[in-house]
C-alpha cells in the first residue's frame, strides 16, 4: 500500500514538471500608465504613455475612447476639455490588467466685462482699466508694453503710458 502512494506522488510531480517546462503558458498582461503633465489649463495638451508586458496577442482599450481615426499607440497626446480619468486595459487569454490616470483641467476665467476710462490719453495723465471675470481668484494679464509682463494684476488698474498706446 505504501509503495502505491509513492508511485502516485511521483507521477504527479512528473506531470507538473512537464507542464511547467513546456513553454506554452500564456503570461497575463501587466501595465504602467503615465500622464505628463497631470494638470493642464483649458486648451492645453497632456501626453499619455504606457508600457505593457505579457503574451501576444493582446488587446488594448482606452476609456474614454478615441476617435476612430486616432491610433492607440504610446505616446498619445490628449486634450481633455474637463478633468478626465483615462483607463487603459490590456487583455489576453491569460487575463487583463487596467491602470488609470487623472488629468486635471483648470478652467480659464471668462472676462465678463472690460472697461477703459478713456480711449485716448495726454502724455503725463493716467487712465483706469477695469474688468470683471467669472472667477474670484486673481488673474494674470499681459500688458503690452509693460515692464513686468505676465505679472498678476487686479482690477481696477491705473496706467500712465509715456507714449501713445493702444
Amino acid at each position: 500500500m505504501k509503495l502505491r502512494k509513492f508511485y502516485v506522488l511521483v507521477g504527479f510531480v512528473i506531470v507538473v514538471g512537464l507542464a511547467a517546462c513546456s513553454g506554452d503558458e500564456t503570461e497575463a498582461p501587466e501595465l504602467t500608465l503615465r500622464a505628463n503633465p497631470e494638470e493642464i489649463n483649458e486648451g492645453e495638451s497632456s501626453t499619455l504613455s504606457w508600457d505593457v508586458s505579457g503574451s501576444e496577442p493582446m488587446t488594448l482599450t482606452l476609456e474614454p475612447s478615441l476617435p476612430a481615426d486616432v491610433a492607440l499607440t504610446s505616446p498619445l497626446e490628449v486634450s481633455p476639455t474637463e478633468t478626465t480619468t483615462y483607463t487603459l486595459t490590456a487583455t489576453n487569454s491569460a487575463g487583463s490588467d487596467s491602470r488609470e490616470v487623472i488629468i486635471e483641467v483648470n478652467k480659464l476665467p471668462e472676462v465678463m466685462s472690460f472697461e477703459v476710462s478713456s480711449e485716448s490719453i495726454v502724455q503725463g495723465r493716467s487712465i483706469t482699466v477695469s474688468w470683471q471675470t467669472d472667477s474670484d481668484d486673481p488673474i494674470t494679464a499681459t500688458l503690452t508694453p509693460s515692464d513686468t509682463p505676465d505679472a498678476p494684476v487686479t482690477s481696477p488698474l491705473t496706467l500712465s503710458p509715456t507714449e501713445t498706446t493702444t
